[in-house]
This record gives structure tokens, sequence and C-alpha cells, in this order.
């Protein structure tokens, strides 16, 4: 879950939670025979009956509770379009994705399955994929060309519509690939 999302996660289940336990709360005060212990709803619930659908006060709060409906559903459209790649589709009307973490386990086996590779880390972004790669000691110059070519073509291998610029990094040293 990201940063952003934990404080209003952690706030929406503290209300929720709250909410619950105030419900419960009164289910038993009403079924042993009491009032109202928190809340006075009898109360709210005689001023609500007095009300007509057709009132300013219903359709405010109706058309209040659908822009809150909406306005979530958008929310949730946008913060969940960030991790994936938009591909290009197999058949004509498709739309197919590809998300960031499948591309970058992809990327993190190509990169190990190099002869002289001993570690591989690899961080996807929306403009570019860092590939930080270890090398075992007395591993040959042809290495590094190797995972560039295999890197690269795992990349082209999701025919992504815009793939993200691999930077290959092997043993702290930048190796600029191809957008």
């Amino acid at each position: 879950m990201r940063v952003g999302n934990r404080l209003p996660a952690a706030l929406v289940a503290a209300v929720l939670a709250a909410a619950g336990v105030i419900a419960v709360l009164e289910i038993t005060a009403a079924a042993g025979g009491q009032g109202p212990m928190v809340v006075d709803w009898p109360a709210w619930s005689a001023r609500l009956a007095s009300w007509a659908w057709s009132s300013g006060a219903v359709r405010l709060c109706g058309v209040l509770l659908a822009l809150a409906g909406l306005s979530v559903l958008l929310l949730s459209r946008a913060a969940g379009g960030g991790g994936r790649f938009e591909a290009h589709p197999s058949e004509a009307g498709t739309v197919m994705y590809v998300r960031r973490r499948a591309l970058s386990r992809a990327l993190r086996a190509a990169a190990l399955s190099v002869d002289g590779i001993t570690a591989a880390s690899v961080r996807v972004r929306r403009r570019r994929a860092v590939v930080r790669t270890r090398l075992r000691p007395r591993t040959s110059v042809g290495a590094v060309a190797q995972v560039r070519s295999r890197l690269a073509g795992t990349v082209e291998s999701f025919d992504l519509t815009h793939p993200p610029r691999l930077v290959i990094e092997v043993g702290g040293r930048a190796v600029r690939g191809p957008r």
C-alpha cells in the first residue's frame, strides 16, 4: 500500500470500527429495554420520518452522496492506473496492460539468467527501468553486452506502446540502453 493511502485508509477503518461498536452498544441496549446509550436514534428517526422524499434537504443529501460516490470511483481509477504499461493489442478493439511488477520480475529473471551475474535488482518507473546487477569477480566484459541485449529483448517481448528507457548499472556504473 502506498504511503499516501495509509492515513486515509486508517481513518476510514477507525470510523467504521467506531460506528460498529456504537451500533452493537445501541442494539444491546434496545434489546435490554433501555433507551439510547450514545446516539439519540429515536429523535433522529422521528425527525427523518417527518421529511418528504421531495424536500430540498433529502435531494441535497442524495446529490452529495452521489458526488461522493463518483469522486471515490474517479480517485480509485486514477490511483489504480499508475502501476501498468499499455501494450499493443493482439486484436482490434482490445486493450492490454502489463503490470510494472510483472515487467520488473521478467527483467530480473532475464538479468540473472546471464552467466556471471550474481545479483540483480530492478526498479521500473513510468519512463525508465533501472536494472542494477552485480558481476562475479573475473567475469568477461561480454557479460555486460549479453545482459544489455537480453534485457532489451525482454522489454521488446512485452510489445509495450511506450516502453521505459532501459538503464543498466553494472557494479555501480550506468550503461544506458536504447529508449
